[in-house]
This record gives C-alpha cells, structure tokens and sequence, in this order.
C-alpha cells in the first residue's frame, strides 16, 4: 500500500514538473513571437547615403514605426514626417533626393512619394539644417487644391503630376487634358520656393 501511494506521488510530481516546463516554454515562444511582432512594425522605404555638405557623408533612412508616422531617420536624428503634413501610406514607391535649394551649403533633403492609379508623383516634404538640427520644412502648397487654383478651359482636366528639382525652387507640373482629345493640348505649372527668411516654402501658379 505504501509502494502504491509512494508511486502516485511521484508520478504528480513529475507530471507537474512537466507541466510548469511546458508553460514555461509556451511564455518563452509568445515573448519571442512579440518581439519578432514588434520588430516588423518598422518598415524601412528607402535608405541612402548622400554628401550633403558635411566632411562625411551621411545616412539617411526613410521609415515608419506603426500605421500612422513616418520618419525620415538622418544618422541618428529622427524626424516625424507625419507632424508637419497629414501624409499617406497608400503611395507605392518613394525617391529621396538632395539638393542645396537656400544656397547656405547645406544640401535638403526631399522626400518624393508616388502612387495612385497611374504611379505618377503625388507630393513630397523637404527637410533642412538649421546650424543645430535637422527640420521639416513648411509648405503653403497642398496638391489636392491645385485643381481650384489653376485656371483651366471649358472640358479641361489636369492630369498626371510631375516633379523637377530647379537650381532654386521646385517646379510641379500638369498636363491639361480636354474632353474628346486623347493628346494634352498643354501644360501648366506650379512654381514652388523658399520665402526670404529662408524658413518656409511658398507657392505660384503659373497657368
């Protein structure tokens, strides 16, 4: 009868040591797959190294961290794109360039983004050095708006928008469409700049 009773303990025990080393092992697995979840909510767009006017050149990371911000990640600064515009994540690609637009030699930094139907250029945000750090840059211009501010004809549409880097200023242009012509009969352009204080980028149609 002891024998018996001796044998039923130890089988409790070793079935309760096996079972605290499955549990175990079971947390262990859920802690591995929230850090494997965790580490897959960074996305990284495009990734760069760029002379921008310093003695070395200089990484520069465009990437999100969850489903609403972006970050344009420059050596180890991180800028919030996403404070400044109300910017997307249904663009299908993104081009990051660099030029010097405020002639202080120091390059910016441009963040181009393309999508919709057609794939063409949809917007973009500018990042600049201030002597202390890198900023996003303001912009009177919003792409959605374009349509009511450049004068078109009767049966005229704007289609297709286009991007190009000038020596100073930006240039957003459209081709005009009229019902019943399969070709553009012309284009119009949206001329885009630094204000005098060098802070902030202004806007002109030129239909």
């Amino acid at each position: 009868m002891k024998k018996l009773i001796i044998g039923a303990i130890c089988i409790i025990l070793l079935t309760g040591c096996g079972s605290e080393k499955n549990v175990k092992q079971q947390d262990t697995k859920q802690v591995e797959q929230q850090v494997e979840n965790n580490a897959n909510l960074q996305k990284t767009y495009q990734e760069k190294d760029f002379d921008l006017g310093f003695q070395n050149k200089t990484a520069v990371k465009l990437e999100s961290n969850d489903e609403k911000n972006l970050f344009l990640k420059i050596d180890e600064e991180s800028i919030n794109l996403s404070e400044e515009k109300d910017l997307y994540f249904n663009f299908n690609f993104c081009k990051l360039k660099a030029k010097d637009f405020d002639a202080d030699g120091i390059k910016e930094i441009l963040v181009l983004f393309y999508g919709g139907a057609s794939g063409t250029f949809q917007d973009f945000c500018m990042v600049k050095y201030d002597g202390v750090k890198w900023m996003s840059v303001p912009c009177d211009w919003n792409p959605d708006e374009d349509a009511d501010n450049i004068k078109l004809g009767k049966n005229q549409q704007l289609r297709y928008r286009y991007f190009k880097a000038g020596k100073n200023n930006i240039d957003i242009s459209y081709d005009v469409y009229e019902d019943g012509k399969e070709e553009a009969v012309k284009k119009v352009h949206v001329k885009i700049y630094f204000n005098k204080k060098k802070t902030k980028l202004c806007v002109q149609f030129q239909n």
